[in-house]
Formats: structure tokens, C-alpha cells, sequence
């Protein structure tokens, strides 16, 4: 057996590997891989000790042979000594039939075994298959000068003529409805306005702005308290790049954490007494999307630090 193994969570071709192993012959040492290793192999090479005999052209898998003195059945054997279980991957990658998967039967741990010629000649698809099944993630130090945009959908109460009234009553909100840039919320009552997605802080409280000069010219207030309807509204993130968004929703939980530290707790007494079981730390839905109640009419500035 020969193999070289390169160091963990190296950069390659655009992404981050976990583990990365070149195999030329022979493989059976699989106590010494960690959970999600990548081993390419020579044509020819043969895996040993696994749990059945398959022979895919370009890599056998032998079967386990149980010694003379074992004394109970092939799958406890395959327990107790924490052998691999094959699998093909999904048929949506099949990068040609190049490529394997290995699980232990007890820890569980995941191997993907690559054809070499799969590896180096079809990297655009096998480059997918790694970053959505977790083999990979994106190399950061890679992207450059990415932008990020930045959004949000506040919700108010709504005020003419110094009444509370339903939003769905009101034209302007009534015919933006669920998507237009000035609309109502899903419960109809609260209404919701939807600034363009912008650069910087700076730019989105420019056309968050804008809408609401656009409301207020028709003599209507727009109203943060929320003791009437429950109010909230989304801070979004997002990127033209979707190396940049795959990224983001690797570390989504530790976005959350940041802004429930550092907006979250802030603004979290400040929700009326309409909001009920809403009003709690570690709300998201659909990926980089967290839901706090956006003070967006308290000042230019509060606006600013708040994004």
C-alpha cells in the first residue's frame, strides 16, 4: 500500500478540503482516515475489508474474509472492528461512475472514494457534488472583493387621521399587497415595506426612506409599537455570488448568534405587547433571514448601527 496524504482543510481549485488522500495500489487502514476523507485513486487500486465485492472498472471493493477463529456473524465482525459499508452517490453526480462512498458500520464516519481520471477531468461537476453533500465548503480566500446586499421587510401599525387602521384599508398598501415595494403584511393588518436591496448601510436607508416619504405624503403614520398587531420584520443578507451564498448559509448559526448578541437583545424589550411568542432570540426562516423587530423609523442613526 502507498499513500499521500496532503494537509487538512487545504485550498483546492476554489474550495476547502477537509482531507484529501492519494491511494495507488492497495487501501485497508481505514481506522486511520477521519470522518469525511477524500481518496483519489489510481485505476486499478482494490479496497479491502469492506462489506461486499464490487468491481466498478476503475477500483475493486473486496469483501471482508472473516478469520478462522471468529465465532460470530459477518456483521458483528463488521462491528467490532469498524469496517466500511459501500455505497454509490447520488445519481445526480454521477461524474461518470467515478466515484464511491464508504461508511463505518459503528462510528459512522464517511469516506468518498474518487476515480483519478473522474477527479481531474470532470472538476466542474465533482466541484457541486463536494459542496452540497458537505465534502467541501467554499474557499473563502478565493472570492475576492465579493458584495454583499443587504435588505429587510419592517411591518407597522398604521395611522390616517389619528386612528388605527387596518393596512388592507388603505390603497397604497392594499395594491402593493405581498410583494410590491409598499405593501401589506401576510395577516393584512400591518403594513410592509420592501426597500430595494442595497450596497451598504448607508444606500438601504436611502430607499427605506424614500418609501416611507412615499406613505407619508398621503397623511399617513406609520407607527413601531406594536400593542395592537405584532410586529417585526426580517433582516436580509445576501450575494450575487453563489459561492458567497453558499458560504453564508454555512455559517448561518453563527450570523444568528451575532446579531441575537448584538441586535437581538437590544431591540428585543422594545417589542409591544401584540408581539407574544414572537418576541424571542434565534428566529430565522430560508437561510440567512433573521426576524427581529426593526425599529426603522426611530432615526437615521439607530437605522445605520442596527445594519
Amino acid at each position: 500500500m502507498k499513500k499521500i496524504s496532503i494537509k487538512t482543510g487545504i485550498p483546492y481549485k476554489g474550495v476547502r478540503l477537509r482531507h484529501l488522500h492519494y491511494v495507488e495500489d492497495s487501501f485497508w487502514e481505514y481506522d486511520s482516515l477521519p470522518d469525511g476523507a477524500i481518496l483519489v485513486v489510481k485505476k486499478g487500486a482494490r479496497f479491502y475489508d469492506t462489506d461486499r465485492y464490487k468491481d466498478l472498472g476503475w477500483a475493486v471493493f473486496e469483501r471482508a474474509a472473516l478469520p478462522d477463529d471468529w465465532g460470530g456473524s459477518f456483521d458483528d465482525y463488521l462491528w467490532e472492528l469498524d469496517l466500511p459499508m459501500f455505497a454509490t452517490i447520488s445519481p445526480s453526480f454521477a461524474v461518470g461512475g467515478g466515484a464511491a462512498i464508504l461508511r463505518t458500520i459503528r462510528t459512522e464516519r464517511r469516506f468518498l472514494v474518487f476515480s483519478e481520471e473522474a477527479w481531474e477531468t470532470q472538476w466542474e461537476i465533482t466541484e457541486k457534488y463536494l459542496l452540497a453533500y458537505d465534502w467541501a465548503t467554499p474557499d473563502v480566500s478565493q472570492l475576492g472583493e465579493a458584495t454583499i446586499t443587504l435588505g429587510g421587510d419592517p411591518e407597522f401599525e398604521v395611522y390616517k387621521d389619528g386612528e388605527l387602521v387596518s393596512a388592507s384599508q388603505l390603497s397604497i398598501f392594499r395594491s402593493g399587497g405581498l410583494s410590491g415595494a409598499v405593501g401589506v403584511d401576510g395577516v393584512s393588518c400591518t403594513a410592509e415595506l420592501r426597500p430595494s436591496p442595497a450596497c451598504s448601510p448607508g444606500e438601504y436607508l436611502e430607499n427605506f426612506t424614500a418609501l416611507v416619504r412615499r406613505v407619508s405624503g398621503r397623511g399617513i403614520l406609520l407607527s413601531v409599537k406594536g400593542d395592537a398587531y405584532a410586529l417585526g420584520g426580517h433582516i436580509h443578507v445576501g450575494s450575487s455570488n453563489q459561492q458567497v451564498v453558499k458560504f453564508l448559509k454555512d455559517e448561518v448559526e453563527k450570523f444568528i448568534e451575532v446579531l441575537d448578541d448584538f441586535v437581538g437583545r437590544v431591540l428585543l424589550p422594545t417589542s409591544g405587547r401584540a408581539r407574544g411568542g414572537y418576541a424571542r432570540l434565534g428566529r430565522r426562516k430560508g437561510g440567512v433571514e433573521h426576524g427581529k423587530k426593526c425599529h426603522m423609523a426611530g432615526g437615521e442613526a439607530p437605522c445605520k448601527g442596527l445594519l
